[in-house]
């Protein structure tokens, strides 16, 4: 009889709503934490354990990036592409550890430069090259660092000349030739800096002869030889400039006369000789303009009897003494 009354008072207790509940509900939860209002702290996360993917992804809504993070872990990568979505870039390039290249590539999309670069630590080349689509030029050349050459020569496509300068630096000179196709010649010339010169000689095929021209300084005169065959004559005598004579008679080679006696301009009298051959006499008589008589009488061999006369206007008698051997019936006319 006494224990019936004891159960209605512990009803009625409950009933008429005395603070006994609160001992009730703060418990241990058996997993080394304490509840508060029936909730574990960390709760969301332990609960998507054994979950299937797609349902964690879903369940992930609401939660913290710093807890969808932990959540992650042992997820397919296709669903931590799903789940990333809305989480800040930070949050996502710690989200992204231990996923494969292409789901990183996905999951990319949407993130500001800055944490794509960031996000493109130990990646494959081939992957850092599709993940750099739709990236602006500058945080692509950030992006490049530590690829290899031929990485950057496709990652190069699309970008401005002026990035791509930025971009060649520290990449070897053959690969920097293919790199340069498609610039302008302005953005070449800049490239070229630092490159050997049978480097620069295979890059200036294509550019124009005044963009060659300035692209020769600082070569060595047997690049600059080789790096002038098919420019315009014109072109040729600016970019003989500085060359030594040696140089300039191999380079005169192929040019017309009229060409070659502007080229001879400054060059010592012994290499003008070498240079008039195979000119045509009315040529050679311009080019003989202010050599030594020593070195006239020299240049006078070969030539024809009128062209000789021409050229001997201004010698001393000597000299053409020793020039008039040979002609026939000039002589008279030039001893008068």
């Amino acid at each position: 009889m006494k224990t019936g009354p004891t159960k209605i008072v512990s009803i009625g207790i409950a009933v008429l709503g005395f603070t006994l509940s609160a001992p009730v509900l703060a418990h241990d939860d058996g997993f080394g934490g304490f509840t508060k209002n029936g909730i574990h702290n960390d709760s969301p996360v332990r609960a998507l354990n054994g979950m299937r993917d797609g349902i964690q992804a879903q369940a992930l809504n609401g939660m913290t990036d710093g807890a969808k993070v932990q959540a992650l872990n042992g997820m397919t990568d296709g669903a931590k592409v799903q789940a990333l979505n809305g989480m800040t870039d930070g949050t996502k390039v710690q989200a992204l550890n231990g996923m494969t290249d292409g789901a990183k590539v996905q999951a990319l999309n949407g993130m500001t430069d800055g944490s794509k670069v960031q996000a493109l630590n130990g990646m494959k080349d081939g992957s850092k090259v599709q993940a750099l689509n739709g990236m602006t030029d500058g945080s692509k050349v950030q992006a490049l660092n530590g690829m290899t050459d031929g990485s950057k020569v496709q990652a190069l496509n699309g970008m401005t000349d002026g990035s791509k300068v930025q971009a060649l630096n520290g990449m070897t000179d053959g690969s920097k030739v293919q790199a340069l196709n498609g610039m302008t010649d302005g953005s070449k010339v800049q490239a070229l800096n630092g490159m050997t010169d049978g480097s620069k000689v295979q890059a200036l095929n294509g550019m124009t002869d005044g963009s060659k021209v300035q692209a020769l300084n600082g070569m060595t005169d047997g690049a600059k030889v080789q790096a002038l065959n098919g420019m315009t004559d014109g072109t040729k005598v600016q970019a003989l400039n500085g060359m030594t004579d040696g140089s300039k008679v191999q380079a005169l080679n192929g040019m017309t006369d009229g060409s070659k006696v502007q080229a001879l301009n400054g060059m010592t009298d012994g290499t003008k000789v070498q240079a008039l051959n195979g000119m045509t006499d009315g040529s050679k008589v311009q080019a003989l303009n202010g050599m030594t008589d020593g070195s006239k009488v020299q240049a006078l061999n070969g030539m024809t009897d009128g062209s000789k006369v021409q050229a001997l206007n201004g010698m001393r008698d000597g000299a053409k003494a020793k020039s008039l051997n040979g002609i026939r019936n000039s002589k008279a006319k030039k001893l008068n």
